[in-house]
């Protein structure tokens, strides 16, 4: 079990981040509220106890605050023309999940149809971040004829 004192003095990602380890160690979490506990923390730590998991109270978060309010201070937005993520967030996580499957089934994007997706994402990439290489293998392997290997055959003995 873990207790967590002033619970309403912490952050809401902070706050899900020990809950879900919590939850992962098959344990239990009881948040303890200050004693002049604003009714705005009191919410945010009653969201996090809510939440089925991290990625739904993210969801959540960005629905209601915003993209701003689930990425890094450093990091960059990107400006999306024919998109809003809070608005349509459905959208986002179901692209997410289609993504997340297609890399299970071919990490590398190598072969069927991933091969033009890797083309793509290459070349995306390369204009959003011209000095740094890309992550992708080249879909035409390391020698760049392709992922096809000969092999040999053995002659049979007659």
């Amino acid at each position: 079990m873990v207790i967590v004192e002033q619970a309403d003095r912490m952050q809401e990602a902070r706050l899900q981040r020990v809950a879900g380890f919590v939850r992962h160690a098959d344990a239990r979490v009881v948040f303890v509220l200050g004693e002049r506990c604003a009714d705005e923390d009191r919410a945010r730590v009653e969201r996090v106890v809510a939440a089925a998991s991290g990625e739904e109270l993210c969801r959540q978060r960005v629905r209601t605050q915003g993209l701003g309010a689930v990425v890094a201070e450093d990091a960059h937005l990107p400006h999306f023309d024919w998109h809003d993520p809070a608005d349509q967030s459905d959208l986002f996580w179901r692209a997410r999940d289609v993504a997340f499957k297609t890399l299970r089934r071919d990490p590398s994007l190598r072969s069927g149809p991933s091969t033009e997706l890797n083309r793509m994402a290459r070349q995306r990439w390369a204009s959003l971040f011209p000095d740094v290489a890309c992550p992708l293998p080249d879909s035409r392997g390391p020698g760049g004829g392709g992922d096809r290997r000969r092999r040999r055959r053995r002659r049979r003995k007659r």
